[in-house]
């Protein structure tokens, strides 16, 4: 090997020596590093302990290396069983595919692409004994009361109903006809109160957000109080 006085001038740059022959280097070069305590030794910290109860993530940007970086997060999560519950049941309504008048159509538009029930984890069910929720849409007659109300009885407990516009909740222009049923909660007991006729697919929206308000207890509203959501 040649003898060679070269010198790095930036880290992985070569710059050649008298001795090289005025040449240039073929290939970049690794600056030496410093030993520990030297003044141009960079920073290193020390890695904090791992405490009992916690455990290590590796993400981007550490001083252990470039991709690495250390966070802690708790490994225990204390609640109670009763808002274990509360959480589950309003993260996963599942309504009965149940419409009767112009009020369904709205229903309708709330389930479809564009205001999607299925982010609140709303999903619709063909039968009674797989849902929880009803949303009465439309006018109730006294022909039609006797089949709600044993749709409700197949309900899954705990279950909820949503009275959606004018004629399920007091009969609408309907009211005090000679067949129709003044207000739905004269049948089966009510939550949620959806004004309006029709109501638009946000008020049907707002009243989900309430219903789970009531179901979790964040809204502070007693088990028997309902709740009115303007349409």
């Amino acid at each position: 090997m040649g003898v060679s006085d070269g010198k790095l001038d930036r880290p992985g740059l070569w710059v050649p020596g008298p001795h090289d022959g005025g040449k240039s280097g073929s290939r970049a070069v690794a600056p030496p590093r410093p030993a520990p305590g030297h003044p141009e030794a960079p920073e290193e910290r020390a890695a904090p302990a791992v405490r009992r109860g916690e455990r290590e993530i590796l993400v981007p940007g550490t001083p252990r290396g470039p991709l690495l970086e250390i966070a802690y997060t708790p490994g225990i999560v204390v609640t109670s069983l009763e808002k274990l519950l509360a959480w589950a049941r309003q993260s996963s309504i599942w309504y009965m595919l149940f419409g009767i008048a112009c009020c369904a159509i709205e229903m309708m538009a709330t389930g479809a692409s564009r205001y999607d029930f299925d982010r609140f984890g709303v999903i619709f069910r063909a039968s009674p004994r797989q849902s929880d929720l009803m949303i009465v849409a439309g006018t109730v007659n006294e022909k039609l009361a006797s089949r709600i109300k044993t749709l409700y009885d197949q309900m899954a407990e705990p279950r909820w109903v949503i009275s959606m516009g004018a004629c399920a909740s007091n009969g609408g222009p309907f009211h005090q006809g000679y067949n129709v049923v003044d207000g739905v909660d004269k049948i089966v007991p009510v939550d949620v109160y959806v004004t309006g006729c029709p109501p638009r697919p946000e008020s049907l929206l707002y009243a989900i957000i309430k219903l789970q308000e009531k179901i979790t207890g964040k809204a502070g509203f007693p088990s028997g109080e309902k709740v009115v959501v303007q349409g």
